[in-house]
């Protein structure tokens, strides 16, 4: 993977997480709730290690990765 493509995958995974948490408190919050991902193959690795980074450093933070192919991904 060159370096555009790690930098694209992280920038679609902290956007889906700003946008797609959910939130349980009247105040927004980012750090708690559930998400899941879908991915392309070529980007599993990447995601699925910014994702338990994320989940590391937030516990009440679950986010699932699933692997499809890219046309499913996008459609």
């Amino acid at each position: 993977m060159n370096s555009n493509s790690i930098k694209l995958a992280m920038l679609l995974l902290i956007s889906f997480l700003v946008m797609s948490c959910k939130k349980e408190e009247k105040s927004p919050s980012y750090h708690k709730g559930e998400l899941t991902i879908l991915t392309d193959e070529s980007f599993k690795s990447v995601t699925e290690a910014l994702a338990e980074g994320y989940m590391i450093n937030y516990p009440e933070t679950k986010i699932k990765v699933v692997t499809k192919k890219r046309r499913s991904g996008i459609y």
